[in-house]
């Protein structure tokens, strides 16, 4: 919290290159997820759609970032996601190297025995076709979302300690 957000490129699913730094002048959610065909991910991004109005009213862009290829965030996560949200790969993870976004076996473990526990929750999300999954590697991936003010610098920041944590709409408003 205090330090300009580091800067970035990244493919989104409209084949475009987009920047961080475009977006100076607006407030920005930067919300990184594991992989677009993550069940618990797609949960969790349909509930950031579900606060949609509550983004837009307070002039927030949402970017959404994954350890996907454009093509899988297209077929798996854009329709759980608004229209309003921009859906970035950064399939190697290097933006997630930039933001200290932490990785962790135990935390998915942990995270697994809730996710069995709330199953009827997440079978919408589940998909037979998940070649997202395979080979992927990033399974042990956790969130982090950072809020950045209009100047590019971070206001706030949250780090997952199970894999469906997400920063509090409380905290975002």
């Amino acid at each position: 919290v205090g330090d300009e957000a580091p800067d970035f490129e990244l493919f989104g699913i409209d084949d475009k290159k987009h920047q961080l730094s475009s977006f100076r002048g607006r407030r920005v959610l930067l919300s990184f997820f594991r992989y677009a065909a993550c069940p618990i991910c797609l949960y969790s991004v349909d509930r950031m759609k579900q606060q949609n109005d509550l983004l837009t009213r307070a002039d927030i862009v949402t970017i959404c970032v994954y350890r996907s290829t454009p093509k899988n965030i297209e077929k798996f996560a854009s329709k759980h996601m608004s229209d309003d949200f921009v859906a970035l790969s950064d399939k190697k993870g290097g933006v997630y190297i930039s933001f200290q976004v932490k990785r962790s076996f135990p935390a998915v473990l942990r995270s697994t025995g809730l996710g069995l526990k709330n199953l009827k929750q997440l079978l919408p999300y589940m998909r037979v076709d998940n070649t997202d999954f395979v080979g992927n590697g990033q399974h042990n991936q956790l969130p982090a979302d950072f809020m950045i003010d209009e100047d590019g610098i971070i206001v706030d920041l949250f780090r997952a300690r199970i894999i469906q944590d997400h920063m509090p709409f409380d905290r975002v408003e």
